[in-house]
């Protein structure tokens, strides 16, 4: 039986939010409407972090890995596969996603803390050589685009119709986090994190509990991984680095991580900023450094720990 622990201040937030995420698209420009569209999508990412690190307890420097193994997975098929309808795409980038992560994840829950973050690492940066040097498929360090994917009704170069898309993917994925995280299965995996040693002697198989936790958390970079391809348009090798599994720690952080909505409210503003900062700044990595740093040192617990002094209940 799964509680939906939500005060009545935090349910009133959370609907004004989805409201005002439904009429983005009326009275935001278009170029908003695709960073929202974008920042949707990295909170999808952000969330696939944030449930291995909050609610297990293990700090993945690899989520890249799953992200843009789906986002090659669509590109691929599209160029060499001739493949262009999204329908057909998307479930093969997730189905992708998860194999690999069902397959490395078993490794990596072996191992814990350091070692697992160092192995997460290794698997990323491994991804990404192999999409370097295997040149005649994924033409190298150049990359490979699309024009457009048929949806069902239009196609992804109108952004309006794709937000919504992106909009219903998010709210639905969103709600089945949450439902996970409250269910017997998502306690027992923050039991597992609060203290592993006591709920492994009353007999709870604590790697097969990491190993779906990390299976689920590469499904949902999978997710994202597959949805941000209309919105870059090209997709190269680096999205497999671990800079891009670095941008998911930061938005968590600038959140606040211990907070359900931490991930998303904190890709939204990162986003956001990151845009700004690359237009109007040349150093703009090392502005978006000093404003993480500040706020990791500043506010512990995020923008949302902030909130939620103000208003109880929010999740």
């Amino acid at each position: 039986m799964v509680k939906l622990r939500v005060g009545k201040k935090g349910l009133i937030v959370t609907i004004v939010f989805v409201l005002v995420l439904a009429i983005a698209p009326f009275i935001f420009p278009k170029y908003d409407v695709y960073l929202l569209a974008l920042s949707l999508v990295m909170a999808l990412f952000a969330i696939s972090f944030n449930l291995l690190f909050n609610y297990a307890g293990l700090l993945s420097f690899g989520q890249a890995a799953y992200f843009g193994a789906a986002a090659w997975t669509v590109v691929l098929l599209y160029n060499h596969l001739g493949i262009n309808s999204m329908l057909i795409l998307f479930p093969a980038a997730i189905v992708a996603a998860t194999v690999l992560a069902a397959g490395f994840g078993y490794v990596c829950v072996r191992y814990t803390e350091f070692y697992f973050a160092i192995l997460t690492l290794a698997i990323g940066e491994l991804l990404f050589f192999l999409a370097i040097k295997l040149r005649w498929l994924t033409n190298g360090s150049d990359g490979l685009g699309i024009s457009y994917l048929p949806l069902l009704w239009t196609n992804t170069m109108n952004i309006t119709a794709y937000y919504y898309v992106v909009l219903a993917f998010f709210i639905v994925c969103v709600l089945i986090a949450w439902m996970i995280i409250n269910s017997p299965f998502g306690l027992i995996v923050q039991a597992i994190r609060d203290n592993p040693t006591r709920i492994e002697s009353i007999g709870v198989k604590i790697r097969r509990y990491r190993w779906i936790v990390f299976t689920l958390s590469g499904v949902y970079a999978g997710i994202a991984g597959a949805l941000v391809v209309p919105l870059y348009g090209h997709i190269v090798p680096d999205v497999l680095r671990w800079t891009v599994s670095g941008e998911a720690i930061f938005m968590c952080l600038l959140g606040g991580y211990t907070s359900f909505l931490g991930p998303i409210i904190g890709a939204i503003i990162y986003t956001f900023i990151r845009d700004y900062a690359i237009a109007k700044l040349v150093y703009w990595q090392l502005f978006l450094g000093i404003v993480i740093v500040a706020f990791a040192l500043l506010f512990r617990e995020g923008i949302m720990g902030l909130i939620k002094r103000k208003i109880k209940g929010i999740p």
